[in-house]
């Protein structure tokens, strides 16, 4: 209906319930230990992308929203950044690195510790961050938010994920 042409199609089809009649069709076994997610995001890197945006990838059960967000932290240690777009959010996860944003954004942004403590530095948001620990344990990243100025995210050591709801203007931008 968007008049969107997929290079390829790839998966087991268990939830379509039948395999599409197709020749750019990449069957897999409905038994594996990739999830198909897994296996689109090896076959994208195997084809030399580093940006992937996941579509689909929430709202039904969330063990395979959870696996979808390891996958972001297995994208990141391939040397690719992925966004999980979601209808109310989108996600990416950011190692060691840093991500600037341009002036006006606006809205809500979450930067949470991912696996093991991180060190973070926030900017232009309005809650600041000097070399800060964050702790899986603990959320103290929930709910800042852009002031509409240039905003930096570094991390130093360990891995966050950034959330930002899709109700923030000019964050769908960001990702493109």
């Amino acid at each position: 209906r968007l008049g969107v042409v997929p290079d390829v199609l790839l998966g087991d089809f268990d939830s379509l319930g039948h395999v599409p009649s197709r020749r750019d069709c990449l069957v897999l076994p409905q038994e594996k230990d990739d999830t198909d997610m897994i296996a689109a995001a090896r076959l994208g890197i195997e084809k030399g992308y580093r940006y992937f945006c996941l579509l689909g990838g929430t709202g039904g059960r969330i063990d395979h929203t959870l696996a979808n967000i390891q996958l972001l932290a297995f994208l990141a240690e391939k040397g690719a950044r992925g966004w999980l777009a979601a209808e109310q959010n989108i996600v990416t996860l950011l190692n060691q690195g840093e991500i600037c944003y341009p002036s006006g954004l606006r809205g809500y942004v979450s930067v949470l510790a991912y696996g093991q403590e991180a060190r973070v530095s926030l900017e232009g948001l309005k809650y600041v961050l000097k070399n800060a620990v964050l702790t899986p344990a603990f959320p103290l990243g929930t709910s800042n938010e852009f002031l509409g100025t240039p905003a930096r995210i570094a991390v130093k050591k360990g891995s966050v994920l950034i959330i930002y709801p899709r109700t923030a203007k000019g964050e769908e931008e960001k990702i493109k």
